[in-house]
């Protein structure tokens, strides 16, 4: 902006000039008052050229934008990170800041003693089957983030409550697994679950086996729980 203003000054003192020597005057205040419209006018015009281009590129050729992108990084074939980040140092855009790492620094903390909990359970779960496999990953990595935004309730949990942590964390598996069913988002059709779905199911059905083995669930709750999941995939999809 500092700029833009020093150069209107500059061209209305020349206006005034050359105006001055048009006129057979020393000085014309209607070249300067010119001068210093016409310069704007024209800054303004082409800075609006200019922003309408840029906005332009989205319509661009897949193959006119990938020479643009190769130019703007440097690089034969860029991926879409490298492409942004040059795009914002080319803009002067600063950079976005870093969500701090946050680490587990009270190993003995209710969270922290629930994650490992649920980290010693993962073998116990342990499939040959692609579909069990990817299920299990899936569900630990949901019931982690759980218990993690549960966080503030967990020394309720474990130091009021005085439950289990391998309950806790058991429990967060039972519910991630049950929705994942439940939802019919892994059916192949109404009241038939996909591969995946059995994937879940399979989830579904060690964690209630392990709860009844570690006594947090007697025989006729294990039975309930597997006769309600069949009714759920009936009900869905």
């Amino acid at each position: 902006m500092r700029t833009f203003v020093i150069i209107l000054i500059a061209m209305a003192i020349i206006g005034g000039f050359v105006g001055g020597e048009v006129m057979d005057m020393p000085f014309s205040i209607m070249g300067a008052f010119t001068g210093f419209i016409g310069s704007g006018a024209i800054m303004l015009g082409l800075g609006a050229y200019f922003t309408a281009q840029d906005q332009k590129n989205d319509d661009l050729p897949d193959d006119v934008r990938d020479v643009f992108d190769r130019m703007i990084t440097g690089k034969e074939n860029p991926t879409k990170a490298e492409i942004l980040e040059a795009k914002r140092r080319f803009h002067g855009v600063p950079p976005k800041p870093k969500m701090p790492d946050l680490k587990l620094r009270n190993k003995n903390s209710p969270l922290a003693i629930i994650l490992n909990s649920l980290d010693t359970l993962k073998s116990e779960y342990s499939n040959n089957d692609v579909y069990a496999a990817n299920a299990v990953q899936d569900t630990f990595e949901a019931a982690k983030r759980s218990i993690k935004l549960d966080k503030n309730e967990l020394h309720q949990y474990l130091n009021i409550d005085k439950r289990d942590p391998a309950e806790i964390a058991l429990t967060s598996l039972w519910n991630v697994s049950r929705d994942t069913v439940a939802s019919g988002g892994v059916h192949f059709y109404r009241a038939a679950l996909s591969d995946r779905g059995r994937g879940y199911l399979y989830v579904f059905n060690k964690t209630v086996d392990i709860l009844l083995e570690k006594g947090f669930i007697d025989e006729a709750e294990a039975k309930g729980n597997k006769k309600a999941i069949q009714q759920d995939i009936k009900n869905a999809g």
